[in-house]
This record gives C-alpha cells, structure tokens and sequence, in this order.
C-alpha cells in the first residue's frame, strides 16, 4: 500500500517580518526559526486554532515568542505579517493592528497557577475558616518590619485558600474566572 505523503504547512515573512526577526532573535537563523515556525503553526491548527475577525492567527514560536500570520489562497500557506516579543513595547501597536486589543488593554494581569490541593477532607464552613486564617496571617505579615517575601507567601496563601473555598461551593472556577476578565477589560 502506498504511504500518503503529509501536507506540510508552508510561512513566508514578509519583509517587515523579517526585519523584526533579526531584531527580535539577532542570534538565530531565520531558516530554522521557521522550520520550527511552519511546526508550531500546524499543531495549533490541527489542535483547532482558529484565526481573529481580521483573519490573524497568533502562534507561539517559542516562548515569549509570537508570530502573526495570515491563511494564503494556496492551501497550507500562511503570510507571517510581523514576529512579537513579549515586553517589547513597541509591539503593543502591531497587536492592534492585527486584532489583538484585548491583549494590549489587560496587558497588566497576570495568569495565576494554583494547587489542586486536598481539601483535608474540609467542608465548605471548614474551607470559609481556612481563609480567614490565611487572611489572618496575611495581616499579621504586615505588622512590624516589612518583609516582602513573607507577605507575598501570605497573599499566595490567601488566593490558595479562596480557590479551594470556591472549588468547595461547586463554582466552575475556569469559567467565573473567564467571566471576571471580561469584565475587568471592559472596566479598564
């Protein structure tokens, strides 16, 4: 039985793109940032990624490392319009203009990866109190000499102790979670 060849997924940068290539990457060659490129781009695809309103599709490289690109008319061909960087701040106007503002006006939050702890077997009044015991030593960390590290572990065991407090009370976390970001890009 003859074998069927798989179709690879083909960039080309355009000109801006690869200026920002060489300024974003100056120690990389360009030929195996888009061989690596063309892969990422496929898995996400083949995972279901779909392209923005404007048809920009965002994809990361490597970390902290994104290209924007733009399905051709040939088949699996795709126009790479600009590379970005995080903290890169003159990268905040070619989000924009590719569709990407939502990323630009919360550019401030951060995502956040809690435990999926144990409860130690704690009802839902059990994991109120936790809170409000993390809450206390969160305060008490601030009293006298500020130490950063030991208020920041506090507040950590504050958020910690919240999330399993919601987990406890049935909330689908991931989804009020998405619901407060909206609104919070639509109040700042």
């Amino acid at each position: 039985m003859k074998r069927r060849e798989r179709r690879r997924y083909k960039i080309m940068l355009e000109p801006h793109a690869v200026k920002r290539f060489h300024q974003r990457l100056p120690k990389r060659k360009i030929n195996s940032f888009k061989a690596l490129a063309e892969q990422r781009l496929e898995t996400e695809v083949m995972k279901g990624a779909i392209p923005n309103e404007r048809g920009a599709l965002k994809v990361e490289v490597e970390p902290g490392v994104w290209i924007i690109c733009y399905a051709m008319l040939e088949g699996y061909s795709w126009l790479v319009k600009t590379i970005i960087r995080e903290g890169c701040s003159d990268d905040i106007k070619e989000k924009g203009m590719h569709g990407f503002m939502d990323e630009i006006r919360c550019a401030g939050m951060v995502k956040l990866e809690l435990a999926e702890l144990e409860l130690h077997g704690l009802d839902a009044t059990g994991q109120a109190n936790k809170v409000l015991e993390e809450w206390s030593e969160f305060i008490s960390a601030q009293i006298g000499e500020l130490r950063i590290d030991q208020v920041t572990e506090e507040a950590f065991d504050v958020i910690q102790a919240l999330y399993g407090y919601l987990k406890k009370l049935g909330v689908d976390v991931a989804r009020e979670n998405k619901r407060h970001i909206r609104k919070m890009k639509e109040r700042y």
